[in-house]
């Protein structure tokens, strides 16, 4: 007991000493004037923050939240693709700043026009601002919208407008000549033309009749010329166009009828050849009826063997490599667990995608019936 009460002692002064220690460097402010009270004020937290350092503290710290700045988002522009000079179009843009604050929108024409718009955030998230121009000249025009948030970040945007003449197919436009589809190749084709001026070339073409005008070209040429030729790619085997051509001369357009051409099929297009399907035609209902299907491709090519048993159930090997000899066989076995005849059909397929099949029929019997 007497022990415990000389280590409680111990503590307790050992605590005066540490508080004495602090104290010590603090002046005493019982008769100091108003100026030195401040400045004592200041000794004193100044001491203590001393103390906390001293255990690992920092005194009057402060935590800064980290901003993130977000820039706002462009979710869509409704516009028009075609204008005739005069006309006014409308373009509707949708926006919306993540932090759901104000915007502004801007919008270059394109024809050294400009027009900004603020707008003060609603209660939907997602803004809208509607825009109006008119443009007194043709040509195609590249239109920019910008739109900014509070802290000046920004979103941009482009969409283009074609703006044509008021009267498409005035008379003063260039007389068409001489037009001709032509397609020699099963992707590529060749339209030609001739005109009476130099005027520009543009094209539209697709797989449906009547082909769609009211939009931009599929292809324009600004150069003006004579003599038009223009080639089309990308384009689809064996499969039938209608194309329309226009020519301007600065005075107005001329827009062709419109014409057709078919894209030949794709040459060697060789499909496997099935040499013989091999096993019985007869089989026992729960016994394996297996099939050897032997094939080969007129390009030495890979084959793949799948087939329909005929009964709702289909199987298909792995990729074969090719191998000598040169024809390749597979082996394909079922059961069928009940009697009657079946048509199983055997297909071959080879690295092309080109397929060809063979049918044999197998007749199931129950012999438990018999």
């Amino acid at each position: 007991m007497k022990k415990i009460n000389k280590n409680l002692k111990s503590l307790i002064a050992g605590l005066f000493v540490l508080m004495a220690v602090v104290l010590a460097s603090v002046p005493s402010v019982g008769l100091a004037k108003n100026d030195e009270k401040n400045k004592n004020k200041e000794e004193y937290k100044s001491a203590w923050s001393r103390f906390f350092n001293f255990f690992g503290y920092r005194a009057n710290a402060s935590t800064k939240a980290r901003v993130t700045k977000l820039i706002p988002v462009i979710s869509g522009i409704t516009a028009p693709t075609v204008l005739e000079v005069g006309e006014t179009g409308t373009w509707t843009v949708k926006a919306s700043d993540p932090q759901n604050k104000s915007l502004s929108y801007d919008v270059n024409w394109g024809d050294s026009t400009s027009k900004t718009l603020s707008r003060v955030a609603e209660n939907t998230f997602v803004q809208t601002s509607t825009f109006e121009h008119a443009y007194d000249k043709k040509g195609e025009y590249k239109i920019k919208f910008t739109v900014s948030n509070e802290s000046g970040l920004k979103a941009i945007s482009s969409v283009t407008v074609h703006v044509e003449d008021e009267d498409v197919d005035s008379e003063d436009g260039p007389v068409i000549n001489d037009l001709t589809a032509k397609s020699l190749k099963p992707r590529q084709a060749t339209v030609s033309w001739t005109t009476d001026t130099r005027a520009t070339s543009s094209v539209w073409y697709g797989t449906t009749s009547p082909v769609d005008t009211s939009k931009l070209p599929m292809i324009f040429r600004p150069a003006k010329i004579l003599n038009h030729k223009i080639n089309l790619s990308r384009l689809e085997p064996n499969t039938k166009y209608y194309v329309i051509v226009a020519s301007s001369n600065g005075d107005g357009m001329t827009k062709s009828s419109e014409i057709s051409f078919t894209t030949p099929a794709v040459p060697n297009q060789v499909t496997p050849v099935i040499t013989g399907l091999e096993g019985p035609s007869i089989v026992v209902s729960g016994e394996n009826a297996t099939i050897t299907v032997k094939a080969y491709d007129p390009k030495n090519t890979s084959l793949s063997y799948s087939v329909n048993w005929g009964d709702d159930v289909s199987a298909m090997t792995a990729l074969k490599v090719t191998s000598e000899p040169f024809v390749q066989s597979a082996t394909l076995s079922h059961v069928y667990d009940k009697s009657g005849t079946y048509t199983a059909t055997f297909t071959v397929q080879n690295e092309a995608g080109y397929k060809t099949s063979s049918s044999m029929k197998i007749r199931v019997v129950d012999i438990n019936n018999q």
